[in-house]
């Protein structure tokens, strides 16, 4: 059948039919591994799960698969995918995943399997940790890094990796290392306030992708790391680039008023000439609520900016300044009633309310 949208409802149907559907299971197998179309061989392989029955030789088969170079690299990550479409069944399988993620020279199947084991979570055995340590710091791939990392992240305490072992590898002299360490970091849990030092280090590297994930991931540690995170965040509200400035902005949201220190910097980014770095500096101050009450001016002007996002953040930073913000009921009142954007109109009733003004 030539088409593809026929070919995935046929997969279905047959996933529906229960004990009667398993005489095709052979081939909704072959369906999983070789059809042209990524939408089919996922809708073969979920009928497959669906079934059961012979789920046990089936996990086998893909497994083969999966390992068998003398496959096209295609049909190896579709069998990744397939494997991981049947559930705990697949967990067995993680090893397999692994080796893949560690040994295949194709991208495209250590991407699958890397993706795989992420979607496996806290089913994947913690003694696979330093494999997928090894694929997120040394892989050639960016996005195989990234996804045994956020697969290391998944596993969360059951991780098996000491906050040594990243803060070396923040110092490393290849930039897709220290890359590769910071997108790690979330994965140590608690133990990452230990590794908040390097972190922050990172947050001064010479590549703009690490410090990038630095701000991020510091971001996700919040007030954990604000005592040591303020000099080298001030630094990264001044970096050239625009991620790392709005994701050091992102961080000092997450710590507010613990990080008013950086009020003054992220009143002067509300004006920056990027839109996200804009809305990111509004929403840091509104964080802050009072503390940063000095600045609501600054907000204030925002509301007539072009940016609609940051007219509709900075009136929700407005609610949150307190007193402060009752000199500036004018520019609400006005954005309440005359602003074009429905969202920023209901951001500016709900600041209004929150102050008190009818």
């Amino acid at each position: 059948v030539k088409s593809t949208s026929v070919r995935t409802a046929a997969a279905k149907a047959v996933g529906l039919l229960g004990e009667a559907g398993m005489k095709w299971v052979s081939q909704l197998c072959a369906m999983a591994l070789e059809d042209s179309s990524r939408e089919v061989r996922a809708a073969a392989a979920r009928a497959l799960a669906t079934l059961g029955g012979t789920r046990g030789l089936l996990v086998k088969e893909l497994a083969h698969a999966l390992g068998d170079k003398s496959r096209t690299p295609e049909v190896r990550a579709a069998a990744a995918e397939a494997l991981v479409a049947q559930g705990t069944g697949a967990a067995d399988q993680a090893e397999a995943l692994t080796q893949t993620l560690i040994e295949d020279d194709c991208e495209e199947v250590r991407l699958a399997a890397a993706s795989g084991l992420l979607a496996l979570g806290n089913d994947v055995a913690a003694g696979l940790s330093e494999q997928l340590l090894r694929a997120a710091l040394h892989d050639e791939s960016s996005q195989v890094q990234f996804a045994a990392a956020q697969a290391l992240c998944a596993l969360g305490s059951e991780a098996m990796i000491g906050n040594n072992r990243l803060d070396n590898a923040l110092r490393d002299r290849d930039s897709g290392v220290r890359w590769g360490a910071a997108e790690t970091m979330p994965a140590l849990r608690g133990e990452a306030k230990l590794s908040s030092e390097a972190l922050v280090k990172a947050l001064s590297d010479e590549s703009w992708a690490v410090r990038r994930s630095a701000a991020d991931v510091l971001g996700f540690l919040g007030r954990v790391a604000a005592p040591q995170s303020g000099k080298l965040l001030g630094a990264a509200l001044r970096d050239k680039d625009a991620d790392v400035r709005r994701a050091a902005a992102d961080v000092i949201a997450e710590q507010g008023e613990a990080a008013v220190g950086h009020a003054a910097q992220l009143a002067s980014l509300v004006k920056d000439k990027d839109n996200y770095v804009r809305s990111s500096a509004a929403r840091a101050l509104g964080k802050m609520g009072m503390a940063a009450a000095a600045h609501a001016e600054v907000l204030a002007d925002a509301l007539r900016s072009i940016d609609v996002d940051l007219r509709r953040t900075a009136a929700e930073a407005l609610s949150a300044m307190g007193p402060a913000a009752l000199n500036f009921a004018e520019q609400l009142t006005a954005a309440r009633d005359l602003d074009s954007d429905e969202d920023v109109r209901l951001a500016a009733t709900k600041a209004l309310a929150a102050l008190g003004v009818s």
